[in-house]
C-alpha cells in the first residue's frame, strides 16, 4: 500500500465580524428554549464541527464523493484534508446576549406555538483558522476549494447556526492571512509551529479584496436581491419581557436599533405568495407543493399525505431572507387603559404601555438559490410580485395590522437591485409555465 506523502501545508487565518445575530445552541434550555453554546469557562464559541458542517453543506458534495473534506464509501474512505479549529471571539466579556421570541402561526394567523432562543448580538469579531494539507496523488483542487469557501463566507451564502435562512449567522471578512510551507521550507514551518502558526501581525493580513485579486472566481450559488422601502406609519413586532418597568408591547431591536427579523419577513412573504399562486389558478395541492419546494418545510406529521414532495420529510428553503435594520426610525411610547381579556372591559387602575417605531427606511434583502431546473427563475418572478405588494402597502409586517401598523411604501428608486443580470420577463414566463403545468 502506497503512503501518500505530504507535499504542502497551507494555513489560513480569516478575521470576521458578525453582521447579524448568531445562535449556536448547546441543546440545553436552562435560560431559554435554546441556549447558546459555551465552554467550561463560560465563553461563547462556534465548534469546528459546526463550521465543517456548514462548509460541506455549502459545497453540496455527498459524503461518498472524494473531495477536500474527505469521503466515506463502504470500506473505502479518506480523512479530510482540511483541519478546522473552533472559532472564538475577541473580548468575550463584551458579547451582548439577548433573547429572541418566536411564534409559529397557522394559516389563519393564530398562534400555534411560542418559543424563545438565546442569541449573540451582531458586531463581534473573531477568527476562523484552517489548515489545508496537500498530499501527492490528490486529485482535487485545494486552492479552488478554499477560494470557493472564503467567497461563500464573504457573499453571505455560507451562514452559521440557527435561523440561518431567516437572517441569522451572516459573517463579513475583515482580513485574510495565508501561509504556505512545502518540503523546502520545512525548517521555517517548524519555527512557526513553535511560535504559533496562526500568530500573525496586522501587516500579514490582506483585505478580502486584496486577497481575492487575481484569483479565478466562480459564479455564486445564489442570486441576491434588494428592494428599498419606506416605513409608512408605525411598526410593532413584539419583543416579550416580564421585567418590571418594561413596556407590555415593545418593538424588537438589535443592539438598540429597530429591526424587521427575517422570520417576520418570511411569514408575510409566504402568506402573500400562497394567495398569489391561488389567484394564478393553482390548485390547493399545487400551491402547497410549490410553497414547500421554495420556502422549505419540516414534516412532523405521522402520515405520508399528498402534501409530501417525493416522500421527503424535510427540505431546505431556496430563499434566504435577511434581517433588516430600520434606519432613521423614532420610538413612540404609548400608554392607554388596559383591557381585560376576560370581560373585554377596562382593568381598574391598570395601564397598557407600548413602544412602536415610526417612519424610517429599510431594505428587504433576500437570496434565491439557483437550481438545475427552472424553478428558481419562477421564484424570482414570484418575489417580484410579492415585494411589489409590500412596496405598495398591500402586505403588512408584524402585529397590530388592524390599526395600520407594518405598512411600507415605495422608495424613490424602488425597483429590485440584483447581484447579476436578471431577465424579469423570462422569470415571469417561467412562473406562469410552472403554475400551468
Amino acid at each position: 500500500m502506497r503512503i501518500h506523502q505530504i507535499i504542502r501545508r497551507t494555513y489560513y487565518s480569516v478575521k470576521i465580524v458578525t453582521e447579524s445575530p448568531l445562535s449556536i445552541s448547546n441543546g440545553e434550555s436552562d435560560n431559554t428554549d435554546s441556549d447558546v453554546l459555551t465552554n467550561g469557562s463560560g465563553e461563547f464559541f462556534v465548534p469546528g464541527t459546526s463550521l465543517a458542517g456548514a462548509f460541506r453543506n455549502y459545497i453540496g458534495i455527498s459524503k461518498d464523493t472524494d473531495c477536500i473534506y474527505g469521503y466515506s464509501s463502504g470500506e473505502n474512505g479518506r480523512m479530510s484534508s482540511m483541519i478546522i479549529s473552533d472559532m472564538y471571539f475577541d473580548n468575550d466579556k463584551k458579547l451582548v446576549r439577548s433573547v429572541r421570541d418566536g411564534v409559529a402561526l397557522t394559516d389563519e394567523k393564530n398562534v400555534d406555538n411560542k418559543f424563545d432562543m438565546e442569541i449573540i448580538e451582531p458586531g463581534i469579531t473573531g477568527m476562523i483558522r484552517l489548515e489545508v494539507i496537500q498530499r501527492d496523488g490528490d486529485s482535487y483542487d485545494h486552492e479552488g476549494s478554499i477560494l470557493r469557501l472564503i467567497n461563500g463566507i464573504q457573499s453571505g451564502e455560507i451562514r452559521l447556526g440557527a435561523n440561518k435562512n431567516r437572517g441569522f449567522g451572516r459573517l463579513r471578512i475583515l482580513g485574510v492571512s495565508e501561509k504556505t510551507f512545502d518540503k523546502e521550507s520545512r525548517n521555517e514551518w517548524i519555527k512557526e509551529c513553535k511560535s504559533g502558526i496562526h500568530n500573525s501581525s496586522s501587516d500579514d493580513y490582506m483585505t478580502y479584496d486584496e486577497w481575492i485579486k487575481g484569483k479565478e472566481q466562480t459564479d455564486g450559488m445564489y442570486v441576491t436581491a434588494a428592494r428599498s422601502l419606506v416605513l409608512r406609519g408605525g411598526i410593532s413586532i413584539r419583543r416579550y419581557s416580564a421585567k418590571p418597568g418594561k413596556a407590555d408591547y415593545e418593538h424588537i431591536t438589535s443592539n438598540g436599533r429597530p429591526v424587521v427579523p427575517g422570520t417576520s419577513w418570511n411569514g408575510a412573504i409566504r402568506a402573500d405568495a400562497k394567495m398569489i399562486l391561488s389567484r394564478l389558478g393553482c390548485s390547493e395541492n399545487k400551491v402547497q407543493q410549490l410553497i414547500k419546494q421554495w420556502f422549505g418545510f419540516v414534516d412532523i406529521r405521522t402520515d405520508n399525505s399528498i402534501l409530501d414532495i417525493d416522500s421527503e420529510k424535510a427540505r431546505q428553503s431556496m430563499i434566504v431572507i435577511s434581517e433588516s435594520i430600520i434606519e432613521g426610525a423614532r420610538p413612540l411610547p404609548i400608554k392607554r387603559n388596559k383591557i381585560s381579556r376576560f370581560s373585554s372591559g377596562t382593568a381598574d387602575g391598570a395601564l397598557y404601555s407600548e413602544i412602536a417605531y415610526y417612519d424610517g427606511t429599510t431594505t428587504l434583502q433576500y437570496m434565491i438559490k439557483k437550481d438545475n431546473e427552472r424553478s428558481y427563475k419562477a421564484l424570482i418572478g414570484l418575489m417580484e410580485i410579492v415585494s411589489g405588494d409590500i412596496a405598495k402597502g398591500y402586505v403588512s409586517i408584524g402585529g397590530l395590522a388592524g390599526v395600520g401598523r407594518g405598512l411600507f411604501s415605495e422608495d424613490t428608486h424602488s425597483r429590485i437591485i440584483y447581484s447579476e443580470e436578471v431577465d424579469v420577463s423570462e422569470c415571469m414566463t417561467e412562473l406562469y409555465n410552472i403554475v400551468r403545468d
